[in-house]
């Protein structure tokens, strides 16, 4: 296995791997906290058999030699059982959506993502998911806008709340944006929003951000690839 191919399969077990067809911005948003809105939710136990399927599948994925078919059942079927001991497990549901989209099962990854919201619901890559697999698969770019205008709004509305500067705040909206109104927009927010920061720190995460966008190629086709992540 080549080097590049065993990054690519480590980002599919690790963060939120937003590949958007350029291996350093995979590093960056991998690296950058953007798995939900920022609200604090409860930690839950979920029971350790549960915990141990859904790491398991995502373990026989990234080790099997055999057809893919045959590996995304068996994923399922670990998942499957996951969610029967732990209904409310996020994780799992979200897991599904891997083996569901390579087995060509489109409106059962749509019901998982929205198993997956009821139970997590400030999971904005959930919803931006949703929207990829509309745009990407089901060719409703119009569907998958109302999807990705939805994130936007929500990442928006949390900033607001906060009522603090945060850049963290304005690197989600920046993400959402990419798939809201494209890379020109996203980068003319992550420009505009560089005005509000004096601080060194933030300065130089707008200036990184803002170079990997620039050189990042972005189109329905290369965002199929956030759907491999499972957080």
């Amino acid at each position: 296995m080549n080097r590049k191919k065993q990054f690519f399969n480590r980002l599919d077990n690790l963060l939120p791997n937003l590949r958007l067809g350029n291996i350093f911005i995979i590093a960056y948003l991998v690296a950058a906290p953007l798995i939900t809105i920022a609200q604090a939710a409860p930690k839950i136990r979920y029971e350790e058999k549960a915990i141990e399927l859904q790491k398991n599948a995502v373990n026989y994925r990234l080790n099997s030699l055999e057809k893919d078919k045959i590996t995304y059942l068996r994923m399922l079927k670990m998942l499957d059982s996951a969610t029967t001991i732990e209904p409310t497990y996020a994780l799992a549901y979200r897991t599904k959506v891997i083996p569901l989209i390579h087995l060509k099962r489109y409106s059962e990854a749509l019901g998982v993502l929205r198993k997956s919201r009821t139970i997590d619901p400030t999971n904005l890559k959930d919803i931006i998911k949703q929207g990829i697999i509309w745009e990407s698969y089901l060719n409703n770019a119009v569907k998958a806008k109302s999807y990705y205008k939805q994130a936007y709004e929500y990442a928006v509305k949390n900033k607001n709340s906060k009522g603090s500067k945060n850049f963290y705040y304005d690197e989600v909206i920046t993400y959402c944006l990419i798939f809201y109104r494209g890379k020109e927009e996203a980068l003319a927010y992550l420009d505009k929003s560089s005005r509000d920061y004096k601080d060194k720190k933030s300065l130089n995460q707008i200036k990184y951000l803002g170079t990997l966008l620039r050189s990042t190629e972005v189109n329905p086709e290369k965002n199929k690839s956030v759907l491999e992540g499972n957080n």
